[in-house]
């Protein structure tokens, strides 16, 4: 409608199982996961645009629910004493959130680009632990993971900025980026009624229960072009960056592992869980 248009989508689709999620053990293991079945996909989406000559803007909201989800997770279980390979089924998740992607021209040589994206993403309910014996495939446990309220891995938060020079062959770009609201992939192993049970105390509840979140990130980026005509229609192209000129030190991502340490003091025994990889 003259400069602006709307746009909505639903899409209610099924997600097949990946392999190493429908085998106990797909490297030498036959014996398939009961109860598989398709994931269930809901997306919905409400967009606005607008467009002239000079600016560009796309808004968007949207909701995302997954449910009936499947994985297999291979680990050394510290209260098992073996290697097992634990099933966890009925995985629910849910993001919901806004994105917006832009670009003005402020004059014939100089323009920007812009996108941000606030988004919500986690677990909307908790899973099913089923562990067994990794040698011989024996049911060892039964458990419930409490995975409400934990975040899914990834930026809530993201945002990029910049500002744009070309005029005469020559180019310049300067920008920025930022991620927020970050957390490290959370273990559903840990996070089993089985697990918890051990724990005597608020403080190793707690550990237990805890989602780290990483510190936010910011990056700057610069980079200078020159384009060169050469003879016979052929074009020279000559470029120089830096992604990070402020040489922060930055933690791209981690998850929590699934081991945990017992330690025995007389009649009781702590229960910590080992610190979480990052990278």
């Amino acid at each position: 409608i003259n400069n602006h248009s709307f746009n909505a989508m639903l899409e209610v689709c099924g997600d097949v199982p990946q392999i190493d999620a429908m085998f106990l053990q797909a490297d030498y293991n036959h014996r398939i996961v009961e109860q598989l079945g398709n994931a269930t996909i809901v997306r919905a989406q409400m967009g606005y645009g607008f467009a002239t000559q000079r600016i560009r803007l796309d808004a968007s909201l949207f909701v995302l629910h997954r449910s009936r989800e499947c994985d297999v997770v291979h680990y050394y279980d510290d209260i098992a004493s073996e290697y097992v390979d634990a099933v966890i089924r009925n995985i629910e998740r849910t993001g919901f959130g806004v994105e917006l992607d832009g670009s003005v021209s402020w004059t014939g040589y100089l323009s920007s680009r812009f996108s941000l994206s606030a988004a919500r993403y986690g677990y909307s309910d908790d899973a099913e632990v089923l562990t067994y014996a990794d040698d011989d495939n024996l049911l060892i446990a039964t458990s419930k993971a409490l995975m409400r309220g934990c975040r899914a891995p990834g930026a809530q938060l993201a945002s990029y900025a910049d500002i744009r020079f070309y005029r005469s062959g020559w180019g310049a770009v300067l920008s920025a980026r930022y991620w927020g609201g970050r957390y490290v992939e959370p273990s559903y192993i840990r996070r089993t009624e089985r697990f918890i049970d051990y724990a005597h105390s608020p403080e190793e509840r707690s550990a237990l229960l805890s989602q780290q979140r990483l510190d936010d990130a910011l990056m700057l980026g610069v980079s200078i072009s020159k384009s060169l005509r050469l003879g016979g229609g052929c074009r020279l192209n000559i470029s120089l960056g830096v992604d990070n000129i402020l040489a922060s030190k930055i933690v791209y991502g981690g998850y929590e592992q699934n081991r945990v340490r017992r330690s025995k003091s007389g009649y009781y025994t702590a229960i910590s869980p080992f610190a979480d990889k990052l990278r």
